[in-house]
């Protein structure tokens, strides 16, 4: 057995629901539902996605 330099742990109620947020804008913009409104709302969703995650990888609960 490989024994993990990170542990696997559950994602929180956060990560969940940004997740659920940038996936849901994701099949938006793949079935071709866009309006320019939801474009700054993609793009919000995405940047929020990415400063949680940056902040987590600088709190080292992340593998960067």
């Amino acid at each position: 057995m490989q024994k993990r330099i990170f542990s696997r742990r559950e994602p929180g109620a956060i990560e969940k629901a940004l997740f659920h947020r940038a996936q849901k804008d994701v099949k938006q913009v793949l079935f071709g539902w866009l309006e320019k409104r939801q474009e700054k709302q993609i793009a919000g969703s995405l940047r929020m996605l990415g400063q949680y995650y940056a902040q987590e990888m600088q709190r080292n609960r992340l593998p960067g």
